[in-house]
């Protein structure tokens, strides 16, 4: 797998979340550090020029629910990130964004990295909100499919 990021990337991926996004975040076990780090890693795994940081935040605090009812899964969760930031050789969250997805692409076969994947891709893309502005406007089947529903609708292909 190759990831892919936007022009916007190096902003995206910074590592700065908003004070006020992160006061609304409801957390149980994860400190500052690793809720930064686990903000950017899901931004990096699926990034959205549409999306704020606080979308990117649910899925952290998903994370910390699950991690606070499995230490089993906190502990996967803490080893990543310490392996994340000493592959980084300091903090991954403020390597270069070359660097940052050195790292990711080295460690795409670990177990830490596809829970995260999966866990992201579970909560991300199963939010109403997050779809409605990604365009996506549910489904279709009700009204006899896509064909005659948004089959042709998009606006971001060349003709």
């Amino acid at each position: 797998m190759r990831l892919a990021l936007g022009a916007r990337a190096a902003v995206l991926l910074s590592g700065v979340i908003p004070p006020a996004v992160l006061a609304e975040a409801s957390l149980e076990v994860f400190n500052d550090r690793e809720v930064r780090t686990l903000s950017v890693l899901t931004r990096a795994l699926y990034p959205h020029r549409e999306l704020d940081d606080r979308y990117y935040l649910q899925v952290v605090e998903h994370l910390d629910t699950q991690a606070a009812a499995s230490a089993e899964l906190l502990g996967l969760i803490r080893t990543g990130i310490a392996t994340l930031d000493e592959t980084a050789g300091g903090s991954w969250v403020d390597a270069s964004l070359d660097r940052k997805l050195q790292i990711l692409e080295a460690l795409q076969t670990e177990e830490f990295f596809g829970t995260i994947q999966n866990l992201t891709i579970d909560v991300l893309y199963r939010n109403q909100e997050v779809l409605a502005r990604l365009g996506y406007q549910g489904s279709s089947i009700e009204f006899g499919g896509y064909l005659q529903r948004g089959f042709d609708d998009i606006d971001w292909l060349p003709e």
